[in-house]
């Protein structure tokens, strides 16, 4: 996830987009580090599993890079995207946070619902910027 949030940042060429990547890559890193501490509280080791769903979008986005040339929309082409990344992790979170708080993990419950609300911002302030980065592309 981190490989591909990095390529979609130096793909684009919009300032606000590049923004945008660096600052879910932040977070996705953050959000990494909060699911391992989970499950270190659950005294689990994870196991890599990979989603269907995530790969499908991945899927997307490497169609993109292999588009003939790049059009002057590819940059809100790639914050499309990332916006699908974005609201696949809140299903999960959202999934996870119901999961944990309906088995009486209180605390675990208390970080993924931070997780929620952090990714909830996070889609808030894509979709209020791509106002500007599909302006500036039209311009």
């Amino acid at each position: 996830m981190i490989e591909i949030l990095n390529m979609m940042g130096h793909a684009v060429s919009n300032l606000v987009a590049k923004a945008l990547f660096e600052q879910h890559t932040d977070l996705a890193m953050w959000q990494i580090d909060r699911l391992h501490e989970t499950f270190s509280m659950l005294d689990i080791d994870p196991l890599p599993i990979h989603s269907a769903g995530i790969r499908g979008i991945v899927d997307e986005i490497y169609d993109l890079f292999e588009m003939d040339g790049i059009s002057k929309t590819s940059d809100i082409a790639f914050v499309f995207k990332l916006v699908k990344l974005v609201h696949y992790e809140i299903a999960g979170f959202t999934t996870l946070f119901t999961l944990a708080a309906n088995l009486g993990y209180r605390d675990i419950a208390q970080m993924l619902d931070m997780s929620v609300i952090a990714e909830d911002s996070e889609e808030q302030n894509i979709l209020n910027r791509l106002p500007e980065i599909m302006r500036r592309k039209a311009a």
